[in-house]
């Protein structure tokens, strides 16, 4: 498996040069993620806080971390690729694969 992961800051984007790179890099069996840059200065709660918060709004943290953040985003290359699926929770499993097909700009299968 080869997994790449690039930080894309707003001078420097050209999403259709990206595109057909991510592509290219596809058809040789890799998976690229982008991060924009704004997602690695975002702050979200920590896990104590959450410990406070209803089941509704634990999620819609949760969710907001996986699929806008960096940070969240590389958790949910190891939720997917890494992690054992029967320890994660379905809801979130499928907000981590919400979160990479997000996160890709060529077009590839998350599994092969």
């Amino acid at each position: 498996m080869r997994i790449g992961l690039e930080l894309d800051g707003e001078q420097f984007h050209e999403p259709e040069k990206d595109k057909l790179r991510d592509q290219m890099l596809a058809d040789f069996g890799w998976k690229i993620f982008r991060i924009k840059g704004k997602e690695c200065y975002k702050e979200f709660k920590t896990l104590s806080d959450l410990d406070e918060e209803d089941e509704s709004s634990k999620y819609r943290e949760i969710q907001n971390w996986l699929c806008n953040t960096c940070d969240g985003v590389i958790k949910s290359i190891e939720t997917i690729y890494f992690d054992d699926r029967a320890d994660t929770p379905n809801e979130y499993y499928q907000l981590a694969l919400r979160s990479l097909n997000n996160h890709k700009l060529a077009n590839f299968e998350l599994f092969d």
